[in-house]
């Protein structure tokens, strides 16, 4: 690995990749971010790891707690996130699907720092009205709403809780709902909109609702963690949100992830 050089970046150099073959037949858990910041800590933690490429994403495949996991970086917003689960769902036929990364706050009690484990998630950026008579509505599936895997839900808030009582940081940890859009909400009045169009919405994202979307369609279990990074005001601060993700969030989520992993 050269100097300055990051393991996720080793990992990518043509010079140190390793031919992946197909002869691993055990379906696999699959994690979607958008992000390399959001992730690395867990890419640090897979072992045999070995990168695979597509024409659009990143994608290392290794184990973790001696189950097989492949991370995927698909790049920032829907349309992203769900050609990379689409990729994932033809190419690994994936036990489940995992999105994780950052998120900006909708509902008071999710204060920066909180960790959300999605209930369901949707669109809230979507209007297809009148052809249908509600907001977020597909009219081709006639639902709004992706539910969460029960099971996958309940393993991430059990992992989600163990974490916090063996970090020194402190994460509280809430279930509900999780809002995408394809846009970073940076003023009150946006982010106050969406909660009155979605009251029970927690945290707002640009990646879920299109992972959990495709995971419907292709019939694979689906769950999300999301860390709040920001109150989604005039104060966001990008360089301040990636620095969280990398410093902080994404070994929040490598923590989530290495103990639910041996529980799915």
């Amino acid at each position: 690995m050269a100097q300055g050089e990051t393991a996720f970046e080793a990992l990518h150099d043509p010079s140190n990749s390793i031919e992946v073959t197909m002869a691993n037949t055990e379906a696999p858990i699959a994690v979607i971010s958008a992000m390399e910041a959001e992730v690395h800590a867990l890419c640090a933690q897979l072992s045999n790891a070995a990168p695979a490429y597509s024409s659009h994403i990143q994608v290392i495949d290794g184990y973790l707690a001696n189950r097989r996991v492949v991370v995927a970086i698909a790049g920032i917003g829907k349309v992203a996130a769900a050609l990379a689960s689409q990729y994932l769902c033809d190419r690994y036929n994936p036990r489940a699907l995992l999105v994780a990364g950052p998120a900006g706050r909708v509902a008071p009690t999710a204060t920066p720092g909180t960790a959300v484990i999605a209930s369901a998630a949707m669109q809230h950026d979507y209007d297809a009205r009148p052809l249908v008579g509600e907001q977020g509505m597909l009219p081709h599936l006639g639902v709004s709403r992706f539910i969460a895997d029960a099971a996958i839900t309940k393993q991430l808030i059990r992992a989600c809780t163990e974490s916090v009582q063996t970090s020194e940081r402190q994460f509280p940890c809430i279930e509900g709902l999780v809002v995408s859009g394809d846009q970073i909400i940076r003023s009150p009045e946006t982010r106050n909109k969406i909660r009155f169009d979605h009251p029970d919405a927690l945290c707002v994202d640009m990646e879920t609702a299109a992972v959990a979307q495709v995971a419907f369609q292709n019939g694979v279990p689906w769950g999300a963690i999301r860390l709040v990074s920001d109150d989604a005001d005039e104060m966001f601060d990008a360089d301040e949100v990636i620095e969280y993700s990398r410093e902080t969030a994404s070994h929040m989520i490598a923590a989530i992830l290495l103990e639910t992993s041996a529980r799915l």
